[in-house]
């Protein structure tokens, strides 16, 4: 070590200490600097020696103009100069034009770090000599990565800039062609309607009716087939009235929490049978009741739905709605729709919503349908004030997303919180095994009102433990948790009570609302089971039955 460094040393053991030490500097994910009032670096840390490649025993005691050259005189070394002579601090960003300091990333180490520089102003103590010196702690942060990610956010702008100008430009040359169409289907849809009465009708009767198994399947055959020429037809006329102007919207009041259960619950079938995982996740904050034309909602969440079903063989849908804007009367909502399934080419995309179009023709004779369905659920959308966009990657999914203005149904709002004034409190310690900080608060907020003592689990191996521990009137349970699923914790729970002595209930709290979900719930030893969003007197309704 050198008389200088040696010297720097001891000048500032004090304020060393008054950090945790140099150690305490070293083991920080930033870099730090110290100089003295002669900007003399006193201290260098190792994140700065990694970057800089400028080790400690050769930085110590040399001053700013000796180690950076390039940069006395710019502002990095005037807000230095400033901080030591007057204490003002100040911030360097690297999205201004200033030479920052010469650190470097990467695995060859030839990549410029990025950085935002924040300088402050020390003071050692009256015992040191000389007292009252000032210092200045210079704290370099790597903004590389934000950098980039802006970079790229703003590549991906434009893209969709550019897509949506194609989209355009498509949607104008479609319209040259919708007038000719339009007699055509005016004329087939009314005329295939008359016979498709009479299948119909005559399979329900065949249906009713005591047969052989080998004839029931027949018949079951060309019942689901008939309504799938059914659904064919519907989507037919919906597409006519609204090319010709003659479809009308039907404002009502509707529950949005069980509309997008109950689409759900429709096509649990289909997800079943492909082994899909379908969820739902509603923003705590949207408002329940609301007026519109709740089954013109109902057809687009179901066309899009159905359609992320029919095009992903492995992985899950999401269904999400959350709240963009509210007043008293009014709100934003915005609904979107995630697989992950085969994806739409960028070549593909700008046509996807166009009439009577799929991805390619290979793709109709594998999937089926006749590509109305987007067409007329993006129309539909349009109809009700919206916009319905969509996003996809080859290979990882689509997301398909709409925003609607919908009105408040304020009446059913006032009714329904009427309701819950007058929900009796509860008594009890209920275990929430829940991993999401927002619906811990929720759920928490909900039992704390109903006067009930709550403990949070946020995994399932702090939700074993703790039911071990402690003794629990219920356990809420979530399904999708990180470390064990909420099946496998309910099983360990109920075989551990099974030897020990116990039997606590345990209640699914969960999104997943197929019907297998459910009866894997019970299975596993759960007793009930509530799906997400859960209001607070379902919540008591439940809850009372077990308590």
């Amino acid at each position: 070590m050198t008389e200088t460094r040696i010297t720097s040393k001891k000048k500032t053991d004090t304020l060393l200490d008054n950090i945790n030490s140099q150690f305490l500097l070293d083991s920080l994910n930033s870099g730090i600097i110290i100089f003295d009032q002669n900007q003399i670096v006193i201290s260098w840390n190792d994140w700065v020696e990694k970057h800089s490649g400028i080790t400690a025993d050769h930085a110590m005691g040399k001053r700013f103009a000796q180690l950076f050259p390039d940069l006395v005189g710019h502002r990095i070394h005037e807000a230095i100069e400033s901080n030591i002579r007057h204490g003002l601090p100040a911030i360097v960003s690297n999205t201004l034009n200033f030479a920052p300091f010469p650190f470097y990333v990467g695995p060859d180490f030839n990549q410029p770090l990025k950085q935002n520089i924040y300088i402050t102003n020390l003071k050692s103590s009256a015992s040191e000599s000389p007292p009252n010196s000032n210092y200045c702690l210079v704290n370099i942060v790597d903004v590389t990565a934000a950098c980039l990610r802006e970079e790229s956010l703003e590549k991906n702008v434009l893209e969709r800039k550019q897509a949506e100008s194609a989209l355009i430009e498509a949607r104008r040359l479609a319209e040259e062609a919708s007038n000719a169409k339009t007699q055509f289907l005016t004329n087939i849809s009314h005329e295939l309607r008359t016979p498709m009465n009479g299948i119909l009708g005559m399979t329900e009767l065949l249906r009713g009716m005591h047969l052989d198994k080998e004839s029931a399947d027949y018949v079951e055959t060309l019942y689901s087939s008939s309504h799938a020429l059914l659904t064919l037809l519907n989507d037919l006329l919906d597409f006519n009235k609204i090319e010709t102007g003659t479809f009308s919207l039907v404002e009502d009041s509707f529950n949005l929490y069980q509309l997008a259960s109950e689409c759900l619950r429709l096509l649990s079938f289909k997800s079943k049978q492909k082994g899909l995982k379908v969820e739902q996740n509603i923003a705590p904050e949207c408002p329940s009741y609301l007026l519109g034309d709740v089954g013109r909602l109902r057809q687009i969440l179901i066309n899009l739905l159905d359609n992320a079903i029919k095009f992903t063989e492995k992985g899950k849908i999401n269904l999400t709605i959350d709240l963009l804007d509210e007043n008293e009367t009014s709100c934003f909502l915005n609904f979107t729709i995630h697989d992950t399934g085969i994806g739409i080419t960028s070549d593909e995309l700008p046509h996807i919503f166009d009439s009577f179009r799929q991805i390619d023709g290979g793709t109709t004779r594998q999937y089926s349908g006749t590509g109305l369905g987007l067409a007329i659920s993006k129309q539909l959308t349009e109809m009700m004030h919206g916009e319905l966009i969509v996003d996809s990657c080859v290979g990882k999914g689509s997301t398909f997303s709409f925003m609607l203005p919908l009105q408040k149904d304020v009446k059913a709002t006032i009714e329904y919180n009427e309701i819950n004034q007058n929900i009796k409190p509860l008594s009890g310690h209920i275990l929430l095994v829940e991993n999401e900080i927002a619906n811990q608060k929720v759920a928490s907020a909900m039992l704390t009102r109903l006067g009930l003592t709550v403990d949070i689990a946020g995994t399932g191996e702090e939700a074993i433990i703790k039911s071990a521990m402690f003794s629990y009137d219920i356990i809420l349970m979530d399904l999708g948790l990180p470390d064990i699923d909420g099946i496998h914790v309910t099983w360990l729970i109920k075989a551990r009570q099974d030897i020990e002595g116990g039997d606590t209930p345990i209640i699914a709290l969960t999104a997943c609302v197929t019907e297998e979900d459910r009866n894997n719930c019970f299975d596993a030893g759960m007793c009930d089971f509530i799906s997400k969003p859960v209001s607070l007197h379902e919540l008591q309704k439940t809850l009372a039955m077990w308590l």
